[in-house]
């Protein structure tokens, strides 16, 4: 019986958990990530395509080097990322943001779209890993 009031007590006494930022970066950096230099087109919202460089990607997100004016952190829109033949179209939500660029994370993806974006991170992780003479 004691033991019981004492639980309860503990119980109404703590707070909810919450992550970490630590905890939630790791999260999103679960996935498999390739370092790259490809040129891509960031359109927010309301404005006109802003020509960027990738200079990292995974099946989660990217980070995009801007030399111009960045979108603000909250703010969504169209990626255009081409590589070889294939082009890509993600919808990407600003979530981080320096002097350098803007870190997006890929929200809204269909499956067809994730496969070959998989593949891509796939390739160009193999290209890191085997460089070609």
């Amino acid at each position: 019986m004691a033991i019981c009031k004492s639980m309860k007590a503990a119980q109404s006494t703590t707070t909810p958990i919450r992550p970490s930022a630590g905890l939630m970066l790791a999260e999103q950096r679960s996935y498999k990530r390739a370092s790259t230099r490809m040129h891509a087109a960031f359109k927010p919202q309301g404005y006109e395509a802003r020509g960027s460089v990738i200079s990292n990607i995974s099946l989660g997100g990217a980070w995009l080097e801007m030399m111009d004016n960045q979108p603000a952190v909250g703010s969504e829109g169209k990626l255009h990322v081409i590589v070889g033949e294939m082009h890509l179209y993600l919808i990407a939500k600003v979530v981080r943001q320096t002097q350098h660029g803007i870190g997006v994370t890929f929200i809204d993806m269909g499956i067809e779209t994730y496969e070959n974006l998989r593949i891509i991170v796939d390739q160009l992780s193999q290209e890191k890993e085997n460089p070609s003479p």
